[in-house]
């Protein structure tokens, strides 16, 4: 018999496997090009595919979620995604470990939306944000646990195995969330017009309570893609590796505990802003003050705020969008957390090619970035307190209510 728990735990473990074997892929992708004859050029395309094609997937996925519910499309990209994960171990030149890279994050991009609209679908807008705040501790132990362990695997079994170890998870994940599952039927059948579905389309990408949502994500991966890029430059390994740690330690423990629950009493916006404004604080401190001690703490600073946003963030998303709309909203969000990503390397990678790799200029701009989000949410949500969009600001369940009638 299946219930909505064990609805939740599948999307769950969907969660933790898309995570893991996205985080299990950074430490060996790069070396595994360079050992395949990749020039420093095509090495950064190869690493860059998936992104870009995962920002297409991820918008694809998600109207391909809406019309033909969340259980078969996430098996079909599961169990795709265990051939492709195969065919890394068999790319013997970089030209195919390119297509495999376009693959795999085309492959990968409908189980983060269509797990994630399934945990909408099944919580209600006052649990939403605990219940993101647990699957986003999913994503936190997995940046700690798949790096190291995909870094020993790398070392003593070499980078084929890494593959091949994520594609045996990937397959179980495959078998129990098939059996954890019931089938579901389509949302709506596919008898609208173009013009109607066009509709469909802009209503979900102009929709003021996603376009917070996705505003707020958008500064957190511009700095997440910063620190990627320019940590591991200016430290070494251990110590690039034990701030990120720090990071996700932090932003587990408050995903985790109660504070997961603070945007279902106060409103998402308020935490969305404040969370902005802590993470902000973070990246300033790593940006002004030298030393590696301060790196820590404002990595911790960091996870804090990220802890506070993300199940915000996503509550928000589930809260802002009907069932039958929810995988586009989700595909979107995620577009966009790929392209935050996208945006920070590349704009990282550019101050230090002009001011030198040891500028913490980098953090500045993210900082920045981040700072300008924090006001935005800030002055909206005060300028429209009391007006008709208040619903966006205030608690959960009064917000759905309001959602649902617009």
């Amino acid at each position: 018999m299946y219930s909505v728990k064990s609805n939740l735990w599948a999307a769950r473990l969907v969660i933790f496997a898309a995570f893991f074997d996205l985080f299990l892929q950074f430490p060996v992708v790069a070396p595994y090009a360079e050992e395949l004859g990749a020039s420093p050029v095509y090495l950064g395309l190869i690493v860059g595919a998936f992104s870009a094609s995962n920002i297409v997937g991820n918008i694809v996925a998600g109207l391909v979620i809406d019309r033909w519910g969340r259980k078969v499309p996430i098996e079909i990209g599961l169990v795709t995604t265990v051939l492709v994960l195969i065919l890394y171990a068999v790319s013997s030149t970089p030209d195919q470990l390119l297509g495999t890279r376009l693959l795999h994050g085309l492959s990968v991009s409908v189980l983060t939306p269509g797990a994630f609209s399934m945990i909408g679908d099944s919580t209600t807008g006052g649990q939403r944000a605990r219940a993101m705040g647990i699957s986003g501790t999913l994503i936190g132990l997995t940046a700690v646990t798949a790096p190291p362990l995909a870094g020993i695997m790398g070392d003593r079994l070499g980078f084929t195995a890494v593959f091949v170890g994520s594609a045996v998870v990937m397959l179980s994940v495959a078998v129990f969330f098939w059996l954890m599952t019931h089938s579901q039927e389509r949302h709506r059948e596919i008898k609208n017009s173009e013009g109607k579905f066009l509709t469909g389309v802009v209503k979900i990408w102009t929709r003021p309570s996603l376009l917070l949502a996705n505003f707020s994500v958008f500064g957190l991966t511009v700095a997440n893609g910063t620190m990627i890029t320019v940590l591991p430059i200016n430290f070494s390994a251990s110590e690039s590796g034990m701030a990120f740690s720090v990071y996700a330690v932090i932003a587990v423990l408050v995903m985790g505990g109660p504070t997961n629950r603070l945007s279902d009493r106060w409103g998402r916006a308020q935490i969305l802003g404040s969370s902005l404004g802590i993470m902000a604080i973070g990246l300033s401190i790593i940006a002004a003050l030298e030393g590696f001690g301060f790196t820590l703490l404002g990595m911790a600073v960091f996870g804090l705020g990220f802890g506070l946003l993300f199940p915000a963030a996503t509550a928000l998303v589930a809260d802002g969008s009907n069932i039958d709309e929810r995988g586009g909203a989700f595909g979107m969000f995620y577009a966009v957390y790929s392209g935050g990503v996208v945006v920070g390397t590349f704009a990282s990678g550019l101050i230090m090619d002009i001011f030198g790799d040891a500028t913490r200029l980098p953090f500045a701009f993210a900082a920045g970035t981040v700072l300008l989000g924090a006001i935005v949410l800030i002055t909206v949500s005060r300028v429209f307190k009391k007006s008709s969009a208040a619903g966006i600001f205030t608690a959960a369940p009064e917000f759905m209510r309001k959602t649902r009638n617009s």
